[in-house]
């Protein structure tokens, strides 16, 4: 059944690229990287210990990002790093602390032997919910040994649940697990051995306590605008987030400046935000090429790279995502004691559970919801709850992409 399921999402690829051009490119540089790999001569030497590190798109690389930071410090070892997702190949594609950064190819075992043989690495590290089972079967041919980080569970995988996947299970046995609650380590404790699992909290939050952030790379235009004035940063936003937020983004009486960055930075979808804008919005790259002084309420950021530091000027925080797949980076903004708010799709963060919980994060539906967050996150009493809340939280999960760095160099 997994077979077939493999074969024909490739032949779904293969057709959707004569009608879709990313799907098209997307195609075209898996395939380049699949060759580039396995031609490479210099795969006959090995100076360095080879660690191969697998994400599904730019979420799962901030769940490693401190633990590859961590190896490439260490002059011994040469670390790959490969996606599935363009999301997170078309950001991170030219990270200069890996040696490598490819797309996974499609899970086929023949492909799959070819690339293993090619990187001969020492140790695959897969990032929360990757599981590819062709190519963990041409890893443990090799003998490679496997870890897995970040791991959250509500229920238990299909892997551990269903009688007829003893086959997962088994290409699994030697793993390692390290997982981000106890919900989860107990989850997996019914068919894997307690010593191959870790519990060791969520590795992002090492990567954000670590990431300096810089208020002197934000536009002295932009710092000049906020003046003191109160901030909304609108983080990773969709347009699909527009029906809770845009009755307060387009309110001419708001004392509030709005600071829109779009998950889609395209020149169309650029264009479609600024058409729910009502009042004047300014273009962020329109604008730093005029050298203007800023003029309205709303300004789109429309590069990539900027929203991190953003961050550190906002006095509220909306993150998109949670009216589409799923809610995007809050522990970014969350690093600085903001009050957060977020749609409801949600599933699978322990964050967003733990900030629900705590009363410091609202989950937001309409635009009644988000007119109530504002009122209520300028309130001395609950601001200074979420920053003693979200303090707590970091204090817990702070060391855990350090545990996991300390394991793989004191192993491998």
């Amino acid at each position: 059944m997994y077979h077939f399921f493999i074969f024909l999402f490739s032949l779904v690829l293969k057709i959707a690229a004569w009608f879709n051009p990313k799907i098209r490119q997307w195609n075209i540089q898996r395939s380049k990287d699949f060759n580039e790999l396995t031609s490479d001569k210099n795969s006959l030497h090995k100076p360095l210990k080879r660690i191969w590190f697998h994400c599904a798109s730019l979420g799962e690389f901030e769940q490693a990002r401190f633990v590859i930071d961590s190896l490439y410090h260490e002059d011994r070892y040469q670390v790959y790093l490969s996606f599935f997702s363009p999301s997170g190949y078309e950001i991170r594609k030219n990270y200069p602390r890996v040696h490598r950064v490819f797309y996974l190819p499609i899970d086929q075992y023949g492909k799959m032997k070819q690339l293993v043989e090619s990187i001969k690495p020492d140790l695959y590290v897969g990032v929360k919910y990757e599981y590819w089972w062709n190519l963990f079967k041409a890893l443990n041919v090799l003998q490679v040994p496997k870890i897995f980080i970040a791991l959250k569970y509500d229920s238990r995988p299909y892997f551990m649940k269903f009688i007829f996947a003893g086959w997962f299970r088994r290409l699994l046995q030697n793993a390692v697990f390290f997982t981000q609650d106890q919900n989860t380590t107990d989850l997996l404790s019914l068919k894997v051995p307690l010593e191959k699992i870790k519990t060791v909290g969520d590795p992002r939050v090492t990567s954000v306590v670590h990431r300096n952030s810089d208020q002197k790379s934000i536009h002295s235009g932009i710092l000049n605008w906020v003046d003191g004035k109160k901030v909304i940063v609108y983080g990773s936003a969709y347009t699909s987030c527009l029906s809770a937020i845009s009755e307060n983004l387009n309110d001419s009486k708001s004392e509030f400046l709005h600071i829109l960055v779009p998950h889609d930075i395209s020149e169309e979808n650029i264009v479609t935000l600024k058409s729910y804008c009502k009042g004047k919005a300014t273009i962020y790259s329109e604008w730093v090429v005029d050298h203007h002084k800023l003029e309205g309420k709303i300004l789109i950021i429309d590069v990539i790279g900027l929203l991190f530091d953003l961050y550190l000027i906002a006095d509220v925080v909306y993150v998109g995502g949670g009216f589409e797949k799923n809610v995007h980076n809050t522990l970014e903004p969350a690093r600085l004691g903001l009050p957060l708010s977020f749609g409801p799709k949600h599933r699978g963060f322990e964050e967003i559970d733990y900030f629900l919980n705590e009363g410091i994060g609202i989950e937001i539906h309409t635009s009644n919801d988000f007119n109530r967050f504002l009122e209520q996150a300028f309130q001395p009493e609950f601001r200074t709850k979420v920053k003693a809340g979200i303090q707590k939280y970091f204090d817990k999960h702070a060391d855990a992409g350090l545990k996991i760095s300390e394991f793989i160099a004191s192993q491998y």
